[in-house]
Order: structure tokens, then sequence, then C-alpha cells
């Protein structure tokens, strides 16, 4: 009888994050709805009007970020401003605080990496 390989213990996978909000994008002149999505180290805004808005990024390449009343988010090439489409009465600091929390573990995580 040949003996039984013991298996070696696996660790279970760590949860990508998977976050989402309906979101105003507001420009310098206007602004425009859409939605602003957290999938694992992307982060990514789907625009209902204009597609020149839509963008995916990876999270690590964020510059600056701040919750205030509105999200900012930019990049060495460009900033976003977003505000929460809130229809339920929460304010827009209160939805969009998930999402900035992501950020910021994320980017605070990749710092103390080597």
């Amino acid at each position: 009888m040949a003996p039984s390989a013991v298996a070696e213990p696996v660790e279970p996978a760590i949860p990508t994050a998977q976050i989402a909000e309906s979101v105003i994008h507001h420009h310098l002149f206007g602004s425009c709805t859409g939605r602003l999505k957290i999938d694992g180290e992307k982060i990514s805004f789907w625009s209902s009007g204009n597609s020149r808005d839509s963008f995916t990024r990876k999270i690590k390449h964020i510059s600056n970020f701040s919750l205030d009343d509105k999200l900012l988010i930019e990049f060495k090439d460009k900033g976003y401003r977003f505000e929460a489409l809130a229809r339920d009465g929460k304010g827009g600091r209160e939805r969009l605080a998930p999402l900035y929390e992501e950020i910021k573990l994320q980017k605070s995580s990749r710092l103390k990496t080597p």
C-alpha cells in the first residue's frame, strides 16, 4: 500500500475589494454622472456622458487623494473630483468613505512593502 500524500496547508486567497458608487464627476465647467469602482488593485470611472472622462488605472498610480465633501483623486496627468449621487439621504462623504478608505489602505500597504 502506497503512503498517502500529505497536502500542504493552503492559505485562503485574500479577497479583492470590490466597491462601487454612483457619482457626479465635476469638471471645470459642468459635470457628468457615472460609476466609480474599485476592483482589486484597479480603480475605474465609467461616464454615462462623454467617454473621454472614463478611465481605468491602478490605485498605486494615484499621486494624491483626499475626502471632504467630494473625493479628490489625482494622477500625475489628471485630477478628478467626485460627489456621491446619493438618493437615500446618506451624506456624500459617508457614501464615498469606503472608496477613500480602500485607496488609503492600498496606498499605505504599498509603502510598507520593500
